[in-house]
């Protein structure tokens, strides 16, 4: 049989270093046999043994006396074949390996990393996109409230500013003494705020006035009931029972006090009904609180100096009407006083200078008043101050000129009511 040649059997080694790692042994030892067994293929051992770090592929050493050591017989220098040996190869390799490995591991635990940090934001996104929703939802309610808010204000608003228009109408025509024009107005807010106390009592102030008593004291009565603490209401209520029933009035005016003791209108009127019942002190006493509370109104100063001409205190009296006088024109020059109160202040002004020619002047506003108080209550009124003014500085009531200007009748009415009222007392 033919021996291999060096060519073939170092081919012969390349091809089987292709193998697995674990026949690599096997392969090398029978490789270097083969070149043992031939002189011829001592050139290819030689080349073999020369590369570093293969030991294993040295020229062995005899292992006895019968085995000869192969010697190189060509003269001739071996061309030199730089060829990595499978142990480098082996190891570079594994290393390969475990670099890819471990870039493996790397870039698991980046991925690993990132998906996990990845789901705690997709996690946070959610969470947040939740809750622009949840406020997104809240905003959408909050401004569907706002806007039902804001469409009932305005609606709030034209009724306010309705209001606010019938009610002056009202007050203008009140100060007036155009009492229906002033129901009118009074009775069309009441359609739009059917609950307004203060209305109510405007309201039934006109019915008074026009001596529609009953329908008065429904409506405050309705008054006092909703709201126990309306004071006003309680002082229009003592008003309808004046002349009815003097000592119910009182009780009403008083109550109309203790719930507002700043009104000086609740003060004034307390006054009047201490008066009726000749209480004449402690009706000073309750105009002095209203002046104390009011010193620009002109009727609290009237209504004292009446009292106090009754009491013989004609020098006060004579201050407190010159005063009186006064804020009544300046209150006439900005409306607001009623007429028909500032022409009687004016009246007790006149007559009280006490001469023929203001006694003629007082007259003919008497005459003014009796044409001018369209309404039996209010000149009821005026003839009950004129009343007690003249019979507190002892005039014949008979003759008098100023009374002569209003129906007889009703004179004399008014005068029986005094007399009844001071027989009670």
């Amino acid at each position: 049989m033919a021996r291999p040649s060096a060519q073939s059997a170092v081919a012969l080694s390349w091809q089987f270093r292709t193998n697995s790692a674990g026949d690599f042994g096997a392969l090398r030892h029978m490789t270097v046999d083969r070149l043992r067994s031939s002189s011829a293929n001592s050139d290819a051992l030689e080349v073999w043994g020369t590369m570093p770090g293969h030991p294993a592929l040295q020229p062995s050493q005899p292992t006895s006396a019968t085995e000869p050591e192969v010697v190189a017989t060509t003269n001739a220098p071996p061309t030199p074949v730089v060829t990595p040996d499978a142990g480098t190869l082996l190891d570079a390799a594994n290393l390969a390996l475990q670099i890819s490995v471990a870039v493996v591991a790397l870039v698991t635990l980046l991925i690993a990393l990132t998906a996990f940090f990845g789901l705690r934001e997709v996690t946070e996104l959610r969470r947040r996109s939740q809750e622009l929703k949840d406020e997104l939802r809240e905003s959408s309610t909050a401004r569907a409230e706002l806007e039902k808010r804001l469409g009932s204000l305005q609606e709030d608003l034209e009724s306010l500013v309705l209001v606010a228009h019938l009610f002056n109408e009202g007050q203008v025509a009140y100060r007036r003494g155009d009492y229906d024009r002033a129901i009118h107005f009074y009775s069309d807010v009441l359609h739009v705020q059917p609950g307004n106390s203060k209305v109510q009592v405007r309201l039934a102030r006109c019915y008074i006035n026009k001596g529609m008593n009953g329908r008065a004291e429904r409506l405050l009565r309705m008054a006092t009931s909703a709201d126990p603490g309306n004071g006003d209401a309680w002082r229009a209520l003592s008003t309808s029972r004046r002349y009815v029933d003097l000592v119910e009035a009182v009780s009403h005016a008083e109550r109309a006090v203790e719930l507002d003791e700043g009104s000086m209108d609740n003060w004034n009127y307390l006054g009047l009904l201490q008066r009726d019942q000749g209480r004449h002190m402690e009706a000073a006493a309750s105009h002095d609180e209203a002046i104390r509370l009011a010193p620009l109104d002109p009727l609290g100063y009237f209504y004292k100096a009446a009292l106090l001409i009754r009491l013989n205190r004609t020098d006060d009296a004579d201050s407190l009407l010159r005063e009186a006088y006064a804020k009544v024109e300046a209150m006439r020059r900005t409306g607001r006083i009623k007429e028909i109160w500032a022409s009687t202040i004016e009246w007790a002004y006149r007559r009280h200078l006490d001469s023929p020619e203001q006694e003629e002047r007082a007259a003919e506003i008497a005459a003014e008043l009796a044409r001018d108080c369209t309404e039996e209550r209010n000149r009821q009124a005026i003839l009950s101050h004129m009343i007690f003014y003249l019979r507190a500085t002892d005039t014949d009531l008979a003759t008098d000129l100023s009374l002569g200007r209003f129906p007889t009748n009703e004179v004399q009415r008014e005068i029986n009511r005094i007399d009844a009222m001071e027989v009670g007392i």
